[in-house]
């Protein structure tokens, strides 16, 4: 099935606008502190572990695991690094590599995942703060803990509402 994602040259220019923003965003010498490395995740081993069966939900756990290990994670991801600075400064490669990768929208989510102060690997508080970063927030699918089994749409507008509310009644 052919879906012609990006045949239109406005959507290409939007999204190369957006992606060297994240770029920008993500070399600033003030996110040092508060983030890991940069990589491009294996299209195919995420790919092939999308069938829900007790092997690739061990699999997945086992990868998972290694990621939260920050010498073990360097160590995965260093075939998979990203040159951030390459693509910034460079257009015609940054539209190459966004090319190369783009897909079809899928339900991602639990990337800045949400939890408990003492929950090294949360990224936000429960108010969906960026832990580290003064008046961040990230209110999204990314905040889900763990996976939905079901469309994300809901769950996102439930969250967005949730913090939106708490956000009002801190600045009345």
């Amino acid at each position: 099935m052919k879906f012609n994602l990006l045949s239109d040259e406005r959507d290409v220019a939007r999204l190369m606008f957006g992606l060297k923003l994240g770029l920008e965003i993500i070399s600033d010498t003030h996110m040092a502190g508060v983030m890991n490395e940069v990589f491009t995740a294996n299209g195919q081993m995420v790919k092939s572990l999308w069938r829900r069966n007790v092997k690739n939900w061990l699999q997945a756990a086992f990868i998972a695991g290694c990621f939260d290990v920050a010498p073990l994670r360097r160590l995965l991801l260093a075939h998979a690094k990203l040159d951030v600075r390459a693509l910034i400064d460079d257009s015609a490669e940054l539209r190459k590599w966004a090319l190369s990768r783009a897909n079809p929208p899928h339900h991602v989510s639990c990337t800045c995942r949400m939890g408990r102060a003492d929950d090294a690997g949360a990224v936000v508080d429960p108010d969906c703060r960026v832990r580290g970063v003064e008046n961040l927030h990230v209110i999204d699918a990314s905040v889900m803990p763990t996976l939905v089994r079901a469309n994300t749409h809901l769950p996102v507008i439930m969250i967005a509402e949730k913090v939106a509310d708490r956000l009002r009644a801190e600045h009345r």
